[in-house]
């Protein structure tokens, strides 16, 4: 749901998971869709299904982000 947010204010008081992809996933829906796929969330608008998706989880020690500071006057 981060969609319309900048991600440094996303990112500055971070109290949920932040999911990292870092393959192609393969999503299917369990049937037809009713409304726009794009604006539609996979697993909360319709359900999904979850055998063609990975499980497992990877750990962090740490995450740092640098964004670089704005150019200009």
């Amino acid at each position: 749901m981060y969609g319309v947010l900048p991600l440094d204010r996303v990112l500055r008081a971070v109290t949920n998971n932040i999911m990292v992809i870092l393959f192609p996933l393969d999503v299917v829906p369990m049937g037809p869709l009713d409304g726009d796929p794009h604006k539609l969330r996979a697993g909360r608008d319709y359900p999904v299904w979850h055998g063609r998706l990975p499980e497992g989880y990877a750990m962090l020690d740490e995450v740092r982000i640098d964004f670089a500071r704005p150019s200009g006057p």
